[in-house]
């Protein structure tokens, strides 16, 4: 018995409600045997030709989702709901460009269609057309203003085009709508990261890891580079508990290798990182991190494979050619050593110049008005410009560039140079630019030259030691009014110490000790210490009074932060100084004071002398790891030679 219309049309009613019943639920084998047998009998029903070819982009048979799909638009040209699957299945086939076209038509046909607009975002977003996307986002914010994933998209977008602030404000609005939805807590921190703001960023992360720890994406954003001292958690364990979560996951492990190097961990470091290359030798994040830690370690052959290896693939890493060359002067190749150190200029890791006179690259030429461009800290401008005496042997016309602090002490020493304070000053992102444009001065110039490559000119043979009488003169009239206040302390040797710098980090610590150690070490009734730690705290220096019944002396009257023509003075006043490689240390190396370095010889070249300073005299060799407990008895044993002679 044939049905009737009527039980016909309830019967196909039953059978479309019945399957997107299972559709809904993800029954998805039970959904498409019943648009299957819909479209048997009705091969052109639209509904039913968008139901099926949504289900078939959603089972990743894109191919025939697009068929079924196409088909339904043709049927119901004025269907936004089979556009917007087609342009979502076009995206999936990778033409955002053909996707594109259906989301315009849903949004010119349906102007309040936020998924309209979201989706023209998205495929605006696939051809970077970035401006374009941001516009349609904010059309779907406006349309939805409370909507999470809405949010999320024109967060993520003004992330993408620099708009950090902007995109923390929409961000903002995702977790008030959905405080769960994880990829806006990766898209805050990230924002946080670009404002500078990297202890805020990580709140972020930690928000995430609370409510999805086991979304291994939080642990690469978790650093330990932005904890404040005294206030860390254990980063290497977190970073080791993602590796657990993907132990395969070549990042991941590079990750730990950061975190077990920024807390001097150095053999683990090296192991991490050994199995992130394994896993994927093309990973480009470690090939920097475990040469620079295999070099740590003082394995310079094995770090100097290490970077070669890196640089084959990634060929733009300056990180590696600085550590490359590190190892040739090791090997006493200095001419392969100084190409490298050259490379040093990649604009990633220098601040750019704006309007910098062209470079002196032929060396066998005359360069006319030479101009030596400053960079790098304080503290290397007076290990660079220390070759100014050769220099000016060899080039007639100079102009340097150096820290306004330094002006008075250089303008004394080289009466015949010209000197200028440095060009630089932050761009609108916080970022160092020097910037030569409005300097006058710039059209006498012919020529530059980094500071920094002035070494490679005259530095050729590890064997012999730099000049020893130093090359800055103080004035004399103020040394003469420190050397008398430093009578007053008593008849015993003057030594200035270091034992720290003034910015403290977790990396740096390790290259610090303690007062009290210093002083211990070279004896607290040998002599009248003076400190040259900028910000020395009164709890280190009481530290020292109550273990040893001494006092260190902290220079009054004195900026020894901004004061360095004084300084200087100050410093060719003492007897001799011993510390770590701060700038207090070079510029007394600088002026012609003897000088105990806790630290190695310049460039690593050497074991018993120093290629620059011939004044300064570095306790750790070529192969030693940098270790205090090594470096500090070897200055107190070394002390009482230097004090004598």
């Amino acid at each position: 018995m044939s049905m009737t219309s009527e039980q016909s049309a309830r019967q196909f009613s039953d059978l479309l409600e019945k399957s997107l019943g299972a559709h809904q639920k993800g029954e998805l084998e039970i959904a498409a045997e019943g648009y299957r047998a819909i479209l048997d009998r009705f091969p052109n029903h639209a509904i039913t030709l968008d139901l099926y070819g949504t289900l078939l982009h959603q089972t990743g048979e894109i191919a025939r989702a697009l068929e079924f799909l196409e088909r339904a638009v043709a049927v119901a040209p004025e269907s936004t709901s089979a556009r917007l699957h087609l342009g979502a299945a076009r995206m999936a086939a990778g033409n955002p460009a053909d996707a594109l076209k259906e989301f315009q038509i849903v949004c010119s046909v349906d102007a309040d269609n936020a998924e309209g607009w979201l989706s023209r975002a998205q495929a605006l977003e696939q051809l970077n057309r970035l401006d374009e996307a941001i516009i349609s986002a904010r059309r779907a914010v406006d349309i939805l203003p409370a909507h999470a994933v809405t949010l999320g998209r024109l967060g993520a977008l003004l992330l993408k085009v620099g708009q950090a602030e902007a995109a923390l404000s929409a961000l903002a609005g995702v977790h008030r709508a959905d405080p769960l939805a994880l990829e806006a807590y990766l898209h805050t921190a990230l924002a946080w990261k670009a404002t500078g703001d990297r202890i805020t960023a990580e709140k972020a992360v930690r928000r995430g890891i609370i409510i999805a720890p086991g979304t291994f994406e939080f642990y690469l954003h978790l650093s330990g580079s932005n904890a404040a001292p005294g206030k860390r958690i254990d980063y290497v364990e977190w970073a080791r508990y993602a590796t657990r979560l993907r132990p395969g996951a070549s990042n991941l492990w590079s990750k730990l290798a950061v975190e077990c190097s920024r807390e001097q961990s150095v053999d683990a470091a090296v192991r991490a990182g050994i199995r992130a290359q394994v896993l994927d030798p093309l990973n480009e994040s470690s090939h920097n991190g475990f040469a620079a830690d295999i070099y740590r370690n003082r394995n310079h052959e094995a770090a100097r494979r290490a970077c070669y290896r890196g640089l084959v693939a990634y060929p733009y890493i300056a990180e590696l050619k600085l550590i490359a060359a590190e190892t040739e002067f090791w090997r006493g190749n200095f001419e392969k050593g100084w190409a490298l150190f050259e490379e040093r200029l990649d604009p990633r890791m220098s601040p750019a110049r704006i309007a910098l006179p062209p470079l002196w690259e032929n060396r066998a030429e005359d360069p006319g008005q030479l101009f030596v461009a400053a960079e790098q800290g304080i503290g290397d401008e007076y290990v660079f410009l220390s070759f100014l005496p050769a220099l000016a042997e060899k080039v007639d016309r100079l102009t340097v560039e150096c820290d306004e602090r330094n002006l008075p002490l250089y303008v004394r020493s080289f009466p015949g140079v010209a000197f200028v304070g440095r060009h630089i000053h932050a761009d609108e992102h916080g970022r160092a630019i020097f910037d030569y444009s409005n300097w006058s001065g710039r059209h006498d110039i012919d020529h530059a030259i980094f500071a920094g490559s002035l070494p490679g000119l005259f530095v050729r043979d590890a064997q012999v030691p730099g000049p020893h009488g130093g090359y800055l003169k103080v004035d004399e009239a103020e040394k003469a009014a420190w050397k008398s206040k430093f009578d007053r302390l008593g008849n015993k040797p003057k030594i200035g110490i270091c034992w720290r710098s003034g910015l403290v980090t977790k990396i740096r610590e390790a290259f610090f000790t303690s007062a009290a150690n210093l002083v211990g070490a070279l004896g607290p009734d040998d002599a009248d210490y003076v400190s040259l730690v900028y910000d020395a705290r009164d709890e280190e220096l009481d530290e020292v009074e109550s273990l040893y019944g001494c006092r260190i002396h902290v220079p009054e009257g004195i900026d020894q932060r901004n004061e360095l023509d004084r300084v200087a003075a100050m410093l060719s006043a003492l007897d001799c100084v011993v510390g770590m490689g701060a700038a207090p240390i070079l510029l007394a190396s600088a002026v012609g004071v003897e000088v105990i370095h806790l630290g190695w010889c310049r460039f690593h070249c050497a074991d018993e002398h120093d290629v620059v300073f011939g004044n300064c005299h570095p306790m750790l060799r070529r192969d030693d790891r940098f270790d205090m407990r090594i470096a500090v008895p070897r200055a107190a044993a070394f002390l009482p030679t230097l004090i004598e002679n």
